[in-house]
């Protein structure tokens, strides 16, 4: 796995609003991603901004990406960036809009008929142009991953693509920025890099640091998040959410995700549904299956002495954030050519090779069975 991090690694309050000098470290024509509402109406935006309009920087703001990427939109934002000439490619948003950041980014200079190819095993020849992430949510990890994931509307997949050219140059954590955001969006990305650490926690690539850095992010999660949800404009609380999702992204990095991920991918996308709620439906489930390899390894996770189980302290832990227990609660129909879809799928993904125990076709039945259950 690729233990490198981005060239600059910022975490700070107020960083935000020194991005134009940062920006034209790596070039003169900046290609700004951005995501929707938040950053149209929030006050850091405007000053994100004006900081750039003041410099020698020459910009072009994309429209916003309100929702997760698919291959027509990631075509359209790289025309858009091409047409531009950009030489820097800046993401500010959640995981969609800095994963369609950076395809763009690394896709600039290269040649192809469709880009769906990269989803399936195309090789990723040229080198991209500069590539600067800001997130603002607290939960993706994809402001120091050197992975991204578009989703093919056509096959209905969410697939991930991983080069050492995903990796930033520069990455501007700004717990200010999370201030904004309303319940759903504080609470669904910090369920994702939950997840995020739980599976770096325990993958056949983890080493001390990763482990390390997991063990922290988990234990922030689950002493700040409730926290956070009850005094949303806390900026110490907000400060140690962000830290989490940075560390669970660093982590994961280096070890590779597993089943809860493989699983969480078809699902979302089949379903349209946020991929910090999914893997929290899954993550309990998974947690089950692997338990006979590695428990000692989960109860390093038990920060809460009540529970007797991993598996027991999600569970409890999520109904008090007032989240399904299955899909089946959803009332998401699952029928047998879903079923198969969502199998193929999840055996097909790449992740699962970092899974602690063996996924076999018929485990992944039983593990669906289960997410179904009322």
């Amino acid at each position: 796995m690729d233990s490198s991090l981005p060239k600059e690694l910022i975490f700070s309050l107020g960083a935000h609003e020194k991005i134009a000098d940062l920006i034209s470290k790596y070039g003169k024509r900046v290609y700004i991603l951005r995501a929707g509402d938040s950053f149209k109406n929030s006050s850091w935006a405007k000053r994100i901004v004006e900081s750039i309009k003041k410099s020698e920087l020459n910009f072009l703001i994309s429209k916003p990406i309100t929702s997760e990427p698919d291959l027509s939109i990631a075509k359209e934002i790289l025309k858009e960036a091409r047409d531009f000439k950009a030489d820097v490619i800046c993401g500010i948003g959640g995981g969609s809009v800095m994963d369609l950041a950076k395809v763009v980014a690394v896709l600039f200079n290269e040649s192809f008929n469709d880009i769906s190819d990269y989803l399936y095993s195309k090789a990723i020849k040229a080198e991209r142009i500069g590539l600067i992430l800001m997130p603002t949510t607290s939960g993706s990890g994809s402001e120091v991953s050197s992975s991204a994931v578009l989703k093919d509307n056509i096959r209905k997949e969410k697939r991930g693509i991983r080069d050492r050219r995903f990796k930033a140059d520069a990455t501007v954590v700004d717990p200010i920025i999370t201030l904004t955001l309303n319940r759903d969006n504080t609470l669904y990305p910090s369920l994702d890099a939950l997840t995020h650490a739980i599976e770096a926690y325990v993958s056949i690539d983890s080493n001390i640091a990763s482990a390390i850095s997991a063990k922290r992010a988990a234990y922030l999660i689950y002493n700040n998040l409730n926290k956070v949800l009850l005094d949303p404009n806390n900026i110490e609380l907000r400060k140690s959410l962000s830290l989490a999702s940075l560390l669970a992204g660093i982590s994961f990095s280096w070890t590779g995700l597993g089943l809860a991920h493989a699983l969480s991918h078809p699902i979302g996308a089949i379903y349209d549904l946020p991929h910090g709620l999914v893997n929290a439906i899954i993550i309990p489930y998974v947690v089950e299956f692997n338990y006979s390899l590695v428990r000692e390894r989960y109860e390093d996770l038990i920060f809460d002495k009540r529970y007797n189980s991993l598996y027991n302290l999600l569970k409890s832990w999520f109904r008090t954030l007032g989240l399904p227990s299955s899909f089946k609660e959803l009332n998401l129909n699952l029928d047998g050519s879903l079923k198969e879809k969502i199998v193929t799928s999840t055996l097909n993904s790449g992740v699962l090779k970092y899974n602690p125990k063996h996924v076999k076709r018929e485990d992944v039945y039983y593990i669906l069975d289960r997410l179904w259950e009322k």
